[in-house]
């Protein structure tokens, strides 16, 4: 990130992510906690620091304004990168607003598990990224995809409403 943008670093900035270019907010907490710095300061010289509770209410709000939404739309899930992404954003937003840390997608594999997500799911997930899966037939594909959004729906509103959200219900809490 360029230090004039620094300012506006919570703001929407272009990503590589999930093979495709995208904006999305890079947070303070990223670049302070583990910002590659090739030339220049590093981010720690040139923000400052979180003020208590900050990450956790970006976490929410994130949660609330774009996952929740984006899970109305199970076809994103029918690529394999879309449902590992949304569990483990899950997982790991889960363990920010317990917990208070942030974790790694590594680390987030076992939250899944442990927050009752299809294990067949999981399976998946972990087979994607450390092993050499067979391909899986369009059927499965399908299944996956809406077992998947559901769980994850079902997963934010629980998170947001387990780890407080000072802003209300989000869009959407009431729907199925």
């Amino acid at each position: 990130m360029a230090r004039a943008a620094l300012p506006e670093a919570e703001e929407d900035h272009l990503t590589w992510a999930h093979g495709t270019m995208l904006e999305r907010p890079v947070t303070r907490r990223e670049l302070l906690d583990g910002g590659l710095t090739p030339h220049g300061p590093p981010p720690a010289e040139l923000l400052p620091p979180l003020a208590r509770g900050q990450s956790e209410d970006f976490v929410r709000r994130d949660l609330a304004r774009y996952w929740l939404p984006v899970t109305g739309r199970p076809l994103l899930r029918l690529r394999d990168v879309r449902v590992d992404s949304d569990l483990l954003v899950l997982a790991r937003a889960t363990v920010t607003l317990r917990d208070g840390r942030l974790i790694t997608k590594g680390e987030a594999l076992t939250e899944p598990a442990a927050l009752g997500a299809p294990m067949d799911v999981v399976r998946d997930i972990h087979e994607h990224r450390y092993a050499d899966p067979e391909p899986i037939s369009h059927l499965w594909r399908i299944h996956r995809a809406a077992r998947a959004s559901a769980f994850v729906r079902r997963g934010i509103k629980h998170t947001l409403v387990t780890h407080g959200n000072p802003q209300g219900p989000p869009t959407g809490m009431d729907e199925p």
